[in-house]
């Protein structure tokens, strides 16, 4: 794993409490939710994380064809499971360590939209 995302890991760890292993974890649990959304079978998919050093493998991905998996590709996923479980931009930015929530609303086409709740509840007002 990239040596910076170990020292970043270590100083979230010192500055703000947050145990890496908690991060790790949850790095590897998206990880398996991305490889059962991309591949629809979750009974192949082993994801051996060392939580001392970051490293991980996955044990399917060689039979399924997938490419090598970056570390941000995974935190990447790990944001998008996130907006799609409803949390919000602020709650996820201060999660992944975002310095500016501008970093979260990157991500603001996976946030779904508010425009045709808005319009119903606007038409259920009038009465239609």
């Amino acid at each position: 794993m990239n040596t910076e995302l170990m020292e970043a890991l270590n100083v979230l760890e010192k500055e703000k409490n947050i145990r890496k292993e908690v991060v790790l974890k949850a790095i590897e649990e998206s990880l398996v939710q991305a490889c059962k959304h991309h591949f629809g079978k979750s009974d192949n998919i082993v994801v051996n994380m060392d939580y001392n050093t970051g490293e991980y493998e996955i044990n399917m991905a060689k039979e399924a064809g997938v490419q090598r998996i970056r570390i941000h590709d995974i935190r990447h996923s790990h944001v998008s499971h996130l907006i799609d479980m409803g949390f919000s931009a602020t709650a996820i930015a201060d999660r992944v360590g975002h310095e500016s929530i501008d970093i979260t609303y990157n991500y603001a086409h996976l946030f779904p939209s508010k425009q045709t709740e808005m319009a119903d509840k606007l038409n259920m007002e009038r009465g239609n």
